[in-house]
């Protein structure tokens, strides 16, 4: 899948990850929660101030998963790395144990 940059600067974009309340740290955020119910396909602003899709319905994730457009491959550009530290990190470590065997035929593997 392709990143396609959107200007985003009128967009009310929440940011990713989101805030949790207090209580259970496993619950997920209201935030989350209110996007699941309303707008299971939709914008976040990473720390970066990258835009990218998050996909909360179990169903339309099982879509995305059949779609070869879609990759875990960290190096392929737009990849949405959740920190600095993790973009800085899968740099320096060998593909992902789940990318396709094309991508890890193609890195030697």
């Amino acid at each position: 899948m392709t990143h396609t940059p959107v200007d985003t600067q009128d967009e009310a974009v929440p940011d990713f990850p989101m805030p949790r309340a207090a209580g259970c740290p496993f619950a997920p955020p209201p935030a989350m929660m209110k996007l699941h119910a309303e707008e299971p396909v939709s914008r976040v602003r990473l720390w970066d101030g990258s835009v990218h899709w998050l996909v909360t319905r179990y169903e339309d994730q099982r879509a995305l998963y059949g779609d070869p457009r879609l990759s875990v491959d960290t190096t392929r550009p737009g990849f949405p790395y959740l920190n600095e530290a993790f973009r800085e990190t899968a740099a320096k470590n060998p593909p992902s144990t789940w990318t396709t065997p094309t991508t890890r035929a193609s890195a030697g593997w």
